[in-house]
């Protein structure tokens, strides 16, 4: 095979046929967002939300816009706009209603049949100060279609259930151009297809980018190194092309871009880059011991080759282990991470040994410049280790207890809002929401009449008003809908709509008056036909998991205690409600994955070394740096979540790469008849630079995603760098230490 590839020019044509292809296929990646993607799958809450949907609507189908007018919302010029946009955006494709305080009616049942009246007259100014009492007064429209301060008037469109990305920017297109048309631009807007368009245009530029400031970074680091021109080219186009390879065949397997697609970019080239270093520089030192060029290579690729081939697995392992997540978002970046490490590993080895060998040693790199500097270096660590062993432990025993209790710190509570791009007017939208209106986390909760009793049954309506009454007086919902407010809405109606009558019926008879009211399709969005099923639904402020858990188990709790089970039973629901325990089954299942990706590296490494000491000493140094990235999360507050739980299995995958290159060095020198001193110093002298190089590259490369307006990309970029360094410092001054006290001579 190596002599096929370094000396058959096919093997350059096909490599260039297949970057082609791989340049083709880069052209026809898509992206999308789908908070589904993040629900756990599989799982009987998400199960018993997708039946309730299906009885009734989306809880996340709608597009809020705030319109925001000083000191009033009550000004004619003002209202005149808001009714006029109203209407236009009904006929916005794909929006099926719009509605806003301005086209809103109350219905009175007169001897001659239902009538409908404005709630606000917006064309009459004369009627502003009575109509603003009424609506002030009304509990259902108050931070629903305007703020308490009756400054911001909210326009509330549904669209239908399943929106495409063409759809959704479609609409959002659409009510820009209606905005800057009514004036209204700039104005907050939120909802499912104004997040998912503009996650998926910073989607887009974030993967441009960072596949630009990787090229750039790996492009810089590699003319530092080797300050020769073929030696930078090769080495780039390996990694370079690795990358195309991949993220073509992404496109040609038409798999679509997610929120975690970000990383691909920086993680193919820093991979790529890692395993070209330690080829390159195991090339260039054989060449130096006086080998032929094909000799030299053939020595590199076989121990440098293997043991690079075993990185790449382990990496990979770490990303696989992803795939024991229940979140479907997390399973398939687990897979194309863990391909992407192949690839980008094939990419370097066919480069390396296609191209490499016709080039002279002076032409690749000036190995002069550095040699002498790495050299002093490694030869200093390995007498500061093998001099003050003790003392190693010592320091690594401190650092790993005050990491311990770090971990104890780690904080769980999380935010919707937690992964939306930070200083984006989108988060600017969200949180604006929160503190004008009731915010735009949904509230769902189902009803579930018990056989053989009905939602329209007196009994169960009150029932359902007294839990309605003491989640609302809790103070985080408000405006909660539900059927006991279409039945005491109809009976006000049936009372000249005075206030005081705004209450469920008083006899069965009544009610069945009133339910003959209650057939049209809106009615169908809160109870269905048969009466079996009934939703409480509303918005409420984004608290955080941790308080709106506790908010959860205590309205459980009272409901359990305060209500009548054979008549009626409610159940928490929602997508607000997935999203929570994705975060809780990600914490639950962080350490399944970890411990998945350490039992299948030890069996690699019993199989490796086929000794259990040695299987002992390269778990035990990257442990180490798990638990002090977790201690840096807890001491600075960073919330295990979706997104950084993931930094744990990602970083044990690369980390664990510096070991495998240490360990494997330190037993070719065992096999060569060196003792151990022996044999950790001249892997210190031989393989010690290369993890350093390598470490450093990933470090900064890994550090780039800091500058991602995605909190997830950015604690992903921070912690896998600080994870990285803290591997690196394990591997080189705790790791010779266990090996000196578990290994013997013979």
């Amino acid at each position: 095979m190596i002599n096929f590839l370094s000396k058959n020019p096919l093997a350059l044509i096909l490599l260039l046929l297949l970057t082609l292809g791989g340049m083709y296929g880069c052209t026809q990646l898509e992206f999308y967002h789908d908070l589904k993607d993040f629900f756990p799958d599989k799982d009987v809450d998400l199960d018993f939300y997708e039946e309730h949907r299906s009885r009734f609507e989306s809880d996340d189908n709608f597009i809020y816009i705030a319109l925001e007018n000083e000191p009033s919302v009550f000004d004619s010029v003002f209202l005149s706009k808001v009714a006029a946009f109203t209407d236009s955006c009904k006929q916005v494709p794909h929006i099926e209603s719009a509605s806003a305080l301005t086209d809103a009616k109350d219905v009175v049942f007169t001897p001659l049949g239902p009538m409908a009246f404005p709630i606000l007259h917006y064309d009459d100014p004369l009627s502003y100060q009575q109509d603003s009492i009424k609506i002030m007064l009304n509990e259902n429209l108050i931070n629903r279609y305007i703020s308490e301060d009756g400054t911001v008037m909210a326009v509330l469109l549904k669209h239908k259930e399943e929106t495409s990305e063409s759809e959704n920017f479609m609409i959002s297109d659409h009510l820009e151009s209606l905005q800057k048309k009514f004036g209204f631009e700039g104005a907050p807007i939120a909802g499912r297809v104004k997040s998912t368009t503009e996650i998926i245009r910073q989607l887009e530029y974030e993967v441009q980018t960072y596949a630009l400031l990787s090229g750039l970074f790996v492009l810089v680091v590699l003319i530092i190194l080797l300050q020769r021109f073929w030696g930078v080219t090769i080495a780039f186009l390996s990694v370079v092309n690795g990358l195309i390879l991949f993220m073509g065949l992404i496109g040609i397997m038409g798999v679509k871009l997610n929120l975690m697609s970000t990383l691909f970019p920086i993680l193919m080239l820093v991979v790529g880059m890692s395993d070209v270093i330690h080829i390159l520089t195991k090339y260039i030192d054989e060449l130096r011991r006086g080998l032929s060029r094909d000799a030299a290579m053939k020595v590199a690729v076989k121990e440098i080759g293997l043991a690079t081939l075993l990185t790449s697995i382990t990496t990979a392992i770490g990303f696989v282990a992803l795939y024991t997540s229940n979140i479907k978002a997390i399973k398939s970046f687990g897979l194309l991470a863990a391909l992407g490490v192949f690839i980008a590993y094939i990419s370097v080895i066919i480069v390396a040994i296609s191209v490499l060998s016709r080039f002279k040693q002076d032409q690749l790199a000036n190995i002069k410049s550095q040699g002498q500097f790495w050299d002093r270096l490694m030869l200093a660590s390995y007498r500061l280790v093998k001099n003050n062993k003790a003392l190693m432990a010592s320091i690594g025993l401190v650092v790993m207890i005050v990491s311990l209790i770090g971990l104890t710190k780690i904080s769980t509570n999380s935010y919707i809002l937690g992964d939306l791009p930070v200083d984006s007017q989108l988060r600017k939208d969200f949180i604006y929401f929160e503190d004008k209106l009731s915010g735009i986390r949904p509230f769902e909760m189902a009803i579930i009449a018990q056989d053989p009793h009905r939602i329209n049954e007196i009994a169960v309506l009150e029932e359902i008003d007294k839990v309605a009454n003491y989640i609302t007086s809790k103070g985080e919902v408000k405006n909660l809908m539900g059927p006991h407010v279409l039945y005491k809405s109809v009976r006000k109606a049936y009372h000249a709509n005075k206030l005081e009558e705004y209450r469920l019926p008083e006899n069965e008879k009544e009610l069945k008056k009133y339910d003959q009211q209650l057939q049209d399709k809106r009615v169908n969005m809160v109870m269905t036909s048969d009466r079996k099923y009934a939703r409480l639904n509303s918005n409420i402020r984004d608290l955080g998991s941790d308080v709106i858990r506790v908010f959860n188990t205590d309205v459980n709790q009272w409901i359990a205690e305060n209500t009548n089970p054979d008549l009626v039973q409610f159940r928490m629901t929602g997508s607000g409600l997935l999203v929570d325990k994705n975060h809780e089954f990600l914490r639950r299942n962080l350490f399944t994955g970890l411990g998945m990706a350490f039992l299948v590296v030890s069996l690699l490494m019993a199989l490796l070394f086929r000794n259990w000491k040695m299987v002992l000493i390269s778990l035990i140094p990257n442990v180490f740096p798990l638990i002090v990235t977790g201690a840096v999360m807890g001491y600075t507050g960073v919330t295990l979540m979706a997104s950084s739980s993931i930094i744990f299995t990602i970083a044990f995958g690369i980390a664990v790469d510096d070991t495998i290159h240490f360990l494997s060095k330190f037993k070719l020198q065992l096999d060569k008849g060196k003792t151990i001193d022996e044999a950790i110093k001249n892997t210190f002298l031989e393989t010690g630079k290369a993890l350093c190089i390598t470490t450093l590259i990933l470090f900064f490369g890994f550090l780039i995603l800091t500058l991602s307006s995605f909190q997830m990309t950015f604690y992903v970029g921070l912690l896998v760098s600080i994870t990285l360094l803290t591997a690196l410092i394990a591997d080189l001054f705790l790791m010779p230490v266990f090996i000196y006290w578990f290994m013997k001579d013979e």
